[in-house]
């Protein structure tokens, strides 16, 4: 608050200029309190920021019921193969934010780390339901139908993906590596030479 610190600087500043003999030891308090004060609420916020883990179980704590907080924080988890306690959080976080597309991905990411391939394939279905003409919710569908070795469905979704966003260059890869592994080299060639215009 820019303009706050500068009103108050300033009527601090006409206070102690109306008051000489106060000026050295007011103004030698008022800067050391000022300067404690400070030093403590940034190692505070330090310790807050020290990691990503540690920023977004803050979030959590003191905002219990923000959605993108706790999914935030189940992505931290997540990272750090902690997938279980990650899923929990996104349940928590569905609580408060049900129709939030990108939260169904990382649900249906979580789900098919942990060995659930229906809940898996319904949370992806329903982020596709909510985001439609988004690209992610094709890409993350097909990569993970790619590794299913589905290449079928997952080069379809793929192909969906490319077309909502030409640019998304993470889905013309996963493409492209179907299209390698299969020997689809017309398509392979033609997706390659799209993808070296667009990020060259």
């Amino acid at each position: 608050f820019a303009g706050l610190v500068l009103a108050v600087s300033w009527t601090l500043a006409l206070c102690i200029a109306a008051r000489p003999k106060l000026r050295t030891p007011a103004i030698a308090c008022g800067a050391v309190l000022v300067l404690v004060a400070y030093a403590q609420g940034a190692w505070q916020r330090n310790r807050v920021w020290h990691t990503e883990e540690s920023l977004w179980k803050d979030v959590t704590l003191k905002s219990p019921r923000n959605g993108r907080g706790l999914m935030n924080y189940g992505l931290s988890l997540m990272s750090q193969g902690r997938t279980a306690e990650a899923a929990g959080y996104f349940e928590k976080a569905a609580e408060f934010t049900p129709n939030y597309y990108i939260l169904e991905i990382n649900r249906a990411i979580a789900c098919a780390a942990l060995g659930n391939d229906r809940d898996a394939t319904a949370h992806f279905l329903r982020a596709m339901r909510l985001a439609p003409a988004d690209a992610l919710p094709y890409y993350y569908y097909g990569r993970w139908l790619h590794q299913k070795n589905r290449l079928p469905e997952a080069t379809a979704l793929l192909r969906a993906s490319v077309a909502k966003n030409e640019e998304y260059v993470p889905a013309r890869d996963e493409l492209m590596r179907i299209y390698a592994a299969t020997g689809n080299t017309p398509e392979l060639r033609a997706l390659a030479a799209g993808t070296l215009r667009i990020a060259p």
